[in-house]
């Protein structure tokens, strides 16, 4: 079934989403096309955002609600519309959905921009890798890198062979522009083989800043190489594209027992959870009916993040989806948070 202007409209509203219309369905490779968005101008400071940040989108799958993030692969300032780019991946569920029902005219629940995978300021020059459809957020800093400063940059990107890479024309008119500073590397498995952590090590400089963006494999590695380069970790930043974790089911009660009381408020409603021992808020939600929000389950998108009020969490993992400086200020991911306190308070703001 495609979905049209006509049956999305019939749709309910959903607290936080927007409904969306796609102006634009563009085929990018024979795996991947990108959605762009018209935004009405009512809506412009709602959908304001910073490069390498993401949209969550709201879509029904087989009759089960289920929320997907997707990278803008547009930049402010240099694209005139939102563009999000969706891979077919196997599996896939949403991706798959998306790429296979929604044309032009079609609308889209969808969240306002999120995400921390941004570009921190500074004069140093940049290194960009991206594996695949990690390339979305990536080529969306690499434009405000080029446009908005003066800094170097070179783009290291792996896909299998040349058929799957995303962008490559876009990439090359880039290239062609700003050659000067820019330094584009196509990574191709099939010609080079897999990148290894050593040749990694070519890129490393103590007075460089690293983006990473694919699959979480392939961040390890380069994450490997550049620390055994010298490099050190606060310089290297990650945003992970496994969408694996996000087909978690909901857990069974959890053997040990009751570790903790929390209650949680959640669209303006107080909830009374029991948390196991070694089991997360949101695990603990899901077992006992709550569907709190969630894209990876994996501690990088940040669509789980909420305040914590009262009692004591701490996180199991965290790839980047929270900040030090919102943890000191109280927020936690759900997804990753364990209870250290018998009683906790934990809002959704």
């Amino acid at each position: 079934m495609t979905l049209s202007r006509t049956d999305t409209a019939l749709l309910e509203d959903v607290p936080g989403f927007v409904r969306l219309r796609v102006k634009e369905v563009v085929r990018e490779t024979a795996e991947a096309s990108s959605l762009v968005f018209d935004v009405p101008a009512t809506l412009t400071g709602t959908f304001r955002y910073r490069p390498g940040q993401f949209l969550t989108l709201r879509h029904e799958v087989g009759g089960e609600v289920l929320f997907r993030n997707y990278s803008l692969a547009s930049a402010p300032g240099v694209d005139a519309d939102l563009k999000v780019t969706i891979k077919r991946v196997t599996d896939g569920r949403v991706s798959n959905s998306l790429l296979d029902t929604v044309v032009a005219g079609a609308e889209l629940l969808v969240m306002p921009p999120k995400g921390i995978f941004c570009l921190r300021q500074g004069t140093v020059p940049v290194v960009l890798f991206a594996a695949g459809s990690g390339i979305t957020p990536v080529i969306s800093i690499l434009k405000q890198l080029l446009t908005s400063t003066e800094r170097k940059v070179t783009l290291v990107y792996a896909n299998r062979d040349p058929e799957q890479i995303i962008f490559r024309e876009e990439l090359s008119r880039l290239h062609e522009r700003y050659g000067a500073r820019m330094r584009l590397v196509h990574r191709l498995d099939s010609i080079q083989s897999i990148l290894s952590a050593a040749e990694v090590q070519g890129y490393a400089d103590s007075a460089t800043e690293y983006y990473l963006c694919g699959p979480a494999p392939f961040m390890a590695t380069v994450r490997e190489g550049l620390i055994q380069g010298g490099v050190c970790e606060v310089r290297v930043f990650l945003e992970s594209f496994d969408p694996v974790a996000a087909e978690v089911q909901p857990a069974e009660a959890p053997s040990e027992g009751e570790s903790a009381r929390v209650v949680l408020r959640y669209k303006g409603e107080e909830h009374q959870i029991a948390v196991g021992q070694g089991e997360t808020i949101h695990a603990a939600a899901a077992r006992q009916g709550l569907n709190l929000p969630f894209s990876c389950r994996a501690a990088f998108c940040g669509l789980c993040i909420a305040r914590v009020t009262a009692g004591s969490v701490h996180l199991q993992d965290n790839l980047g989806g929270i900040t030090d400086a919102q943890i000191a200020e109280g927020l936690t991911l759900t997804c990753q948070a364990l209870v250290d306190s018998a009683k906790a308070s934990v809002v959704f703001d």
